[in-house]
């Protein structure tokens, strides 16, 4: 099939395309008639080949009313599952939504909860979250908002920046961009695929183990230079500039030295011998999962703008 259809524009974009809920292409330019020539191409393909499978997809519960009872148990599973701690439940570092950009909010910025009245979180956490959702007394995670104190006018469904996922009656249900999806069978199978695919990238090095002495003599670079380093107490800081220091990295960690996305730390280093983003967590599986969807943000963009940093 790949020989019979070479000469077809979806050829020259293969490498570049992905199916989920819809086709994505990701490109740094293209031509307006060819979006209209794929399309005619996907359409073509559809009509006059057989399928082979079921493409990997999510499948959206739509707002109506036979779906009400269902969501409404969903939304009880996320709110529940907030309120009781469960890791399962995160916030995305940030989310594009029609163009704009909603970040995790800069060092001294805040970030209200909005549930019949304002509330001003101690920290972009689960953790703060829960404890104002518990102090209003909230009973429909549907109805809570979210803002930057400092942009009112940026305010988003509190469903729009959190990740879950749950089983709820015999199928997988996550929440995607603050609605509500099941994957079918093909998604599951690539899923799995997928996760076996980590042992194939992820190399173990013990010269970045994080040793007590390694912290330590961060913090010693970072007290001798408080013009260069801000002077806080977190394990990562120190850590991060002993690396920078250690391996000629560029620090990025509390830097938002580019103009075109002012506040998103994108990495808290960067090798330029490699041309290589490094993040660092420590923690738990939810720390994990922040690390990694900062990457992937992160690398989203820097594929866009490459000469943000």
């Amino acid at each position: 099939m790949k020989d019979k259809y070479s000469e077809l524009l979806l050829h020259k974009y293969e490498d570049k395309m992905k199916f989920g809920s819809a086709v994505k292409l990701n490109v740094n330019d293209y031509k307006p008639n060819d979006i209209l020539d794929i399309v005619h191409e996907l359409n073509y393909l559809l009509l006059n080949e057989e399928k082979s499978g079921s493409l990997p997809r999510m499948n959206f519960l739509k707002s109506n009313e036979d779906n009400a009872p269902k969501i409404a148990d969903l939304d009880r599973r996320l709110l529940t599952g907030i309120l009781g701690g469960d890791t399962s439940v995160t916030l995305s570092y940030f989310i594009e939504d029609d163009g704009d950009i909603f970040i995790e909010p800069a060092n001294d910025d805040q970030i209200e909860i909005v549930y019949k009245k304002s509330y001003t979180i101690d920290s972009y956490t689960i953790e703060s979250i829960a404890d104002i959702l518990i102090e209003a007394e909230c009973d429909d995670i549907s109805r809570v908002s979210i803002r930057p104190a400092s942009r009112r006018n940026r305010q988003l469904p509190l469903l729009r920046v959190l990740d879950f996922i749950t089983e709820y009656h015999g199928k997988n249900y996550c929440l995607y961009k603050g609605k509500w999806a099941s994957f079918n069978e093909s998604y599951m199978e690539f899923i799995e695929r997928e996760i076996l695919k980590v042992n194939e990238y992820v190399t173990y090095d013990e010269n970045y183990n994080l040793l007590d002495s390694v912290v330590e003599k961060g913090r010693e670079i970072q007290a001798a230079s408080p013009h260069t380093y801000d002077q806080v107490t977190y394990t990562e800081y120190p850590y991060n500039i002993f690396l920078e220091n250690e391996y000629q990295y560029k620090l990025l960690d509390r830097k938002s030295l580019h103009r075109t996305f002012k506040s998103v730390e994108f990495a808290d280093l960067y090798s330029q011998d490699n041309d290589e983003l490094i993040h660092v967590k420590i923690g738990n599986t939810p720390e994990l999962r922040y690390c990694i969807q900062q990457s992937l943000h992160s690398a989203d963009i820097l594929n866009i703008h490459r000469d943000i940093l």
